[in-house]
């Protein structure tokens, strides 16, 4: 969270409103992981992980590739052509995202589900979850386009890019954790 603390002159300097509302909405988040932690013991690993991911985040809104760009409209690798524009270090970003969120839902899925459920229970259970917290994440990035003009979230075809890329991610997570048992 320090990360994104830090990054909040920049973000007020650059006038990236948009950041400093996801900023909030970190805020929020790292607290209730903060008050959680007690009773789900989340791995190191994915706080690890999940440090790793606030960084980058901050480092993709804020670091310039190009004319009025940032490092999240960056083209890791042409897999796809336009209109669909695959593989942008955003889409890698919300693959990375979804892995690092099953991590910790499965930390939570670990004290909260009965340890006799079958696997593929919580692989299923994990996987949805994560799922729903990446379709909350799309309406806060609707809600940040409907408060701040200008912002560079995307359009229709983005927004389903993304959910295709937080299931992704969703599913490796559930998908390491259940082959590690």
């Amino acid at each position: 969270m320090a990360a994104a603390c830090a990054a909040v002159p920049v973000f007020i300097w650059v006038k990236n409103w948009e950041f400093l509302f996801y900023t909030v909405v970190l805020a929020f988040f790292f607290a209730g992981l903060w008050r959680t932690d007690r009773w789900f013991h989340y791995k190191k690993s994915s706080l690890v992980m999940l440090f790793a991911w606030l960084v980058l985040h901050v480092l993709g809104g804020v670091v310039p590739i190009g004319e009025g760009q940032v490092l999240y409209h960056w083209m890791v690798a042409p897999l796809v052509p336009a209109p669909y524009d695959i593989l942008k270090f955003d889409q890698v970003m919300h693959a990375y995202t979804y892995v690092v969120i099953g991590l910790l839902l499965d930390d939570v899925a670990r004290v909260l589900l009965k340890p006799d459920l079958p696997r593929v229970a919580r692989f299923i259970t994990v996987t949805l979850a994560a799922c729903g917290i990446g379709a909350l994440n799309e309406v806060m990035e609707f809600a940040a386009v409907c408060m701040f003009p200008g912002t560079t979230v995307g359009d229709y075809t983005n927004n389903a890019l993304d959910l295709v890329f937080n299931t992704l991610g969703a599913l490796t997570a559930a998908t390491v954790r259940l082959c590690k048992k």
